[in-house]
């Protein structure tokens, strides 16, 4: 009968080297492994330098038959880690000296057979990796809206974390246009490339602006000059010379068109694909002007009017304007995305009654950077309002002119109407309040993700504001405290250090400095509780401890005895035993009080979602100077949801914050909704304005009074219309 090792006496030769390698055999079913193994057919290797602790070749060729029976028949010892080049024999079937997997093992056996087969395993790939260490998993990196260097270790977070979840209404479905508004502005996927782009824009366009200001002014003279009697140089006037009167004019008009470039370009680019826009309504009305003035130079019997070729260079001058502003917005907002390190962002969470809130969180705040440079309102506004205007002109020219048999006077016609086809309130609707806007929450480290998410932020009617929001950390201090004599001073400040540190405001952090300046260690505090009467509960090392005020722990059984100075403090229970009581000072900061400020000038009613008890309604109202009922104090469940980091989590980001602060919050929702109302005048002010400028302008082209339809009466016509939207869009955006 054959001689038997056991599995845990081969195991253990293993580990002391005096086995180099396990018998090539079949296990027998009861565990035991014979000590003779099966003879294997010879296999070429190549030569193996003697390792320390076995023979030479040549030694194990001098032994005796005997000691060579006497020794198991093992496979040759493993070569070492420098030789990675040794040849590795390819096994034909599994290894026989491995044990078979019983079936429905338990756990405990599972990890004895892992730790059994590991040390039995032969490396196949490479020699002396048996203690290797598993690579480490690489780390993850949040899913930035802007291309930053990183270690080439780091991996992209799952999709399915960083998209937020669509609405249900189907508001949340953004669908880019299928063509672009404005060719010179192309969206961006880095925050760095975009800023850098908006910048040299800017500049370009504030160059262009600046060459296009004399060409106005000497259009502007030019064309006052015949009806003012102002000086002209000798024989350089209308009447002497109105040929090169009108070259000039037209001339002027082609290098403000040139200079235009990114108007007129993406106006031509709009109306060749049939779907023009208000940049094509700026290049519809200088190409009438033009048309205009060259019939009056090829026919001249048709002369006798002035063209509006300073109305077109207005025109012209003030559409680079707004496209600089436009730029000057998308830049700042892509300075902030760039140097937030640790942004929060403002999001739309749906309250119970159903209404909007705004809320800010620091899960999920990074945003997707492309959709800054989508169509603004005015934009979207233009692409309806812009082909029914300029078919308006082209068929009210018709009938005021062939309808009476004055074709030739069709030019003249369509050139009046369509000077006051492009009003100047709707070239500023959009850019003027939101650059506004854009340039205050810069200072304050804060910007818009764009008109979507401003006009999102917009329908939000109320703001949640937290505790940390109104009384941040520093601005409530402990003036006082009366503790039991039953128990000791350490662990009743530690145990009212680990209570209050879930509360999150100021309080935590007073009792957290007053316990580190004692050199009291602070203990965990696990179970928080809160409840609705004015108290919370936790366990802190064994003990259940109840912290709330007086009455609270009345309530809960606890027997509590103050004087009147503190019926107010912060009372502490220890195991149903009262331990002390605090009395602390609330100092309000001023940027928490200027947040509810601007809340109300922005006509947004806060939320209070703290859960720290001593934070009440009356004690907020009173402090911050609220009328009563001036803010809204939700059941204790839903502020605990409010209050939670993970409110809002998968929300778009509709404004963005470079620090955690609640004055930015508050002027980013109210800069916001103060924006869209602005937004919305503004082009209800445009909108009557070209009506009733199309309807006079009809009236006295149809009636042939070209003296009332003057380029100056127009000039005087647009720009006045100009100043209501100014002034509202200024008092709107004023908060």
């Amino acid at each position: 009968m054959e001689e038997q090792y056991t599995l845990e006496e081969i195991i253990a030769e293993v580990k002391s080297g005096k086995l180099s390698s396990p018998p090539d055999t079949a296990a027998p079913e009861d565990g035991a492994v014979p000590r003779r193994a099966r003879p294997e057919p010879e296999v070429p290797r190549a030569s193996v330098a003697p390792q320390p602790g076995h023979a030479a070749p040549e030694e194990a060729a001098g032994r005796s038959a005997d000691e060579q029976d006497q020794a198991p028949r093992l496979r040759p010892a493993s070569p070492p880690p420098a030789r990675p080049q040794e040849p590795v024999v390819e096994r034909t079937e599994p290894p026989r000296h491995q044990p078979p997997e019983q079936p429905q093992a338990s756990a405990t056996e599972k990890a004895r057979s892992a730790a059994r087969a590991k040390i039995l395993e032969f490396p196949e790939a490479g020699y002396g990796e048996e203690d290797a260490l598993e690579p480490e998993k690489p780390r993850r990196r949040p899913r930035a809206p802007w291309r930053t260097q990183a270690p080439a270790d780091w991996e992209a977070e799952p999709e399915d974390d960083t998209l937020p979840p669509e609405d249900e209404d189907g508001e949340g479905v953004h669908t880019a246009p299928n063509r672009p508004y404005d060719l010179s502005n192309p969206s961006f996927d880095d925050a760095g490339q975009g800023a850098a782009y908006c910048t040299a824009k800017t500049a370009s366009l504030s160059a262009r602006i600046l060459f296009m200001l004399p060409l106005l002014a000497v259009s502007v003279y030019m064309t006052l000059a015949s009806m003012l009697a102002l000086p002209m140089p000798p024989g350089f006037t209308y009447t002497q010379s109105p040929f090169l009167y009108i070259l000039v004019l037209c001339g002027i008009e082609v290098c403000a068109m040139l200079l235009a470039a990114d108007v007129t370009g993406a106006g031509l680019y709009r109306l060749a694909v049939f779907r023009p826009t208000l940049d094509s309504a700026v290049l519809f009305s200088c190409l009438c002007t033009l048309a205009h003035a060259v019939s009056i130079i090829a026919v001249p019997e048709w002369g006798g009017y002035l063209p509006y070729c300073c109305v077109s260079v207005l025109v012209c001058l003030l559409a680079v304007m707004a496209k600089r502003q436009r730029a000057d917005i998308l830049k700042r907002a892509y300075k902030i995305c760039q140097v937030a390190t640790a942004p929060t962002a403002v999001k739309r969470i749906r309250m119970p009654d159903g209404t909007f809130a705004a809320v800010k969180t620091q899960q999920g705040a990074y945003p997707d950077v492309e959709r800054l440079a989508g169509p603004s309102r005015t934009e979207r506004v233009s692409t309806l309002y812009a082909p029914i205007v300029i078919i308006a002109c082209l068929v009210l020219a018709g009938v005021a002119t062939f309808g009476q048999g004055q074709g030739q006077l069709f030019l003249w016609a369509l050139a009046a109407l369509s000077s006051v086809c492009v009003p100047l309130p709707l070239l500023f609707a959009s850019t003027g309040p939101a650059r506004r806007v854009a340039k205050k929450l810069f200072t304050s480290g804060a910007a818009l993700l764009g008109s979507r998410g401003a006009a999102r932020l917009s329908r939000c009617r109320e703001a949640v504001l937290r505790d940390g929001d109104l009384f941040p950390a520093g601005s409530i201090a402990i003036t006082g405290m009366k503790l039991s004599n039953s128990m000791r001073m350490e662990d009743i400040i530690g145990t009212a250090a680990a209570v209050f540190s879930a509360c999150g405001s100021g309080v935590a952090k007073a009792f957290s400095d007053f316990a580190r300046q004692q050199y009291i260690i602070i203990k965990q505090a696990s179970d928080f509780r809160f409840f609705e009467t004015g108290g919370m509960s936790a366990n802190v090392g064994g003990h259940y401890v109840l912290a709330g005020t007086p009455s609270f722990l009345l309530r809960m059984g606890v027997h509590v005895s103050l004087s009147s100075k503190m019926a107010d403090g912060l009372c502490l229970a220890i195991d149903s035993a009262f331990a002390g009581v605090f009395t602390v000072k609330y100092a309000v900061q001023p940027q928490a009080f200027s947040t509810f400020r601007v809340l109300q000038r922005c006509r947004l009613r806060p939320v209070l979602a703290t859960v720290f008890f001593g934070l009440t309604q009356a004690l907020v109202e009173k402090r911050f100077e609220l009328r009563s009922g001036g803010a809204d104090y939700p059941d204790m469940a839903d502020r605990i949801d409010l209050s939670a980091p993970e409110c809002g989590r998968r929300e778009e980001p509709l404004a963005l914050l470079s620090r955690d602060s609640a004055m930015a919050f508050a002027e980013a929702a109210g800069g916001a909704r103060q924006q869209c109302r602005a937004e919305k005048l503004g082009i209800a002010i445009g909108l009557i304005s070209a009506a009733i400028g199309l309807f006079f302008m009809y009236f006295l082209v149809a009636s042939f009074k070209a003296s009332s339809a003057t380029p100056y009466n127009v000039l005087l016509f647009l720009l006045l219309w100009e100043v209501p939207a100014l002034l509202c869009g200024l008092l709107i955006t004023k908060f």
